[in-house]
């Protein structure tokens, strides 16, 4: 089971995010750890959303830092509610 974690800051000279990503072995030990900084670009506006949605898919545990909210990420907000992450039906 993947987990994921998104954290709001207000620092406004940050990149559009910060990302871990935290691979655990059977005996939940950490096997590695990637950070990520994306831009603000489309381009990484697109790889922010498809590396994530991938990682989750392969149960790699993500942690996202970002000032945006997740309504920003379009592609990723609605894989995420299709997955009952959440509902905006609350």
């Amino acid at each position: 089971m993947s987990f994921i974690s998104f954290y709001q800051h207000s620092n406004n000279q940050a990149p559009m995010a910060l990302v871990r990503y935290t691979i655990m072995g059977d005996d939940n030990r950490v096997l590695d750890v990637q950070e990520l900084r994306y831009e603000y670009t489309k381009a990484h506006l697109s790889e922010l959303q498809q590396e994530i949605t991938t990682a989750i898919e392969c149960d790699i545990e993500v942690v996202i830092y970002t000032r945006r909210n997740l309504e920003d990420f379009p592609e990723l907000n609605a894989y995420l509610e299709s997955l009952g992450y959440y509902s905006k039906n609350q």
